[in-house]
């Protein structure tokens, strides 16, 4: 079954509120759902609409679109997708700036400190990744610290470091794909040891970073390594019962077979 995507038609109606109760509940789902795709087209279009600029001496207008658009939604649901446009809106800031001028803002500003940018942070650079890997690595740079000063007591401790955990993990990845393969081989050492020492032990992201980790290990040559891990994250998603990832997994395992055989 074909993958469903938000039509850009639709995404333009729901950013200026003209959309059903019904396509507004259906767009949510699927953006919070964390589809790459379908965020980084509602992030271009919601530029587009303006809801990124600033009224004088007021809120950005985001916080007062979303709360007539959401306003059929679940208290949980409002949250979620008000910080992942948030995230959206802080990163529109940040990306004009130079990698250096984003470092500092992040460093320095604690509204950057919240989960919404740090999600947006990770699909840009999965974005970047495509077209300039170099700039993807930076990106990610600033999800890792984003990720080392989210509020622990909101978000619990071992939460907050299967976070940083995939934050490096990501980082790792982006490292590999620029090519630097000893700037990724530290940064999955280091998302290992923290999701090991201080994480919840969640198997799905224990699978999710075997995953990455098998990438890198194909890229070096290592491929039986690879296979070999790869087994057991495909373990973990048949005992999670996510045939989704099971699937991908097996996609990836093919593509290691082939490079040997």
């Amino acid at each position: 079954m074909t993958e469903w995507h938000v039509p850009e038609e639709l995404l333009e109606r729901f950013l200026r509120v003209e959309s059903s109760r019904e396509e507004s509940r259906r767009v949510v789902q699927h953006l919070l759902s964390g589809c790459p795709e379908c965020s980084e087209r509602a992030y271009r279009l919601a530029g587009e609409c303006g809801l990124f600029s600033r009224r004088t001496g007021g809120e950005p207008r985001y916080d007062e679109v979303f709360a007539r658009a959401l306003a059929f939604a679940s208290e949980q649901e409002q949250r979620l997708a008000v910080e992942k446009l948030r995230g959206w809106a802080q990163w529109a800031e940040l990306e004009p700036m130079n990698p250096q001028l984003r470092l500092v803002a992040v460093q320095s500003d604690p509204r950057f400190h919240n989960f919404g940018l740090y999600t947006r942070l990770l699909e840009a650079s999965r974005w970047y990744s495509r077209t300039e890997p170099a700039e993807a690595v930076d990106i990610v740079r600033l999800a890792v610290l984003v990720a080392e000063r989210l509020d622990r007591e909101t978000i619990g401790d071992g939460r907050a470091a299967d976070l940083e955990a995939a934050a490096w993990a990501a980082l790792g990845n982006a490292q590999r794909m620029a090519d630097d393969f000893e700037g990724a081989r530290r940064s999955l050492n280091e998302a290992w040891r923290i999701l090991e020492q201080r994480g919840t032990h969640d198997p799905m992201d224990r699978a999710s970073l075997i995953s990455l980790e098998a990438s890198y290990l194909k890229d070096i040559g290592e491929f039986e390594m690879a296979e070999s891990i790869l087994e057991k994250a495909l373990d973990l998603y048949r005992k999670a019962g996510d045939s989704h990832q099971q699937g991908r997994i097996l996609f990836q395992m093919g593509d290691v077979i082939g490079s040997v055989d």
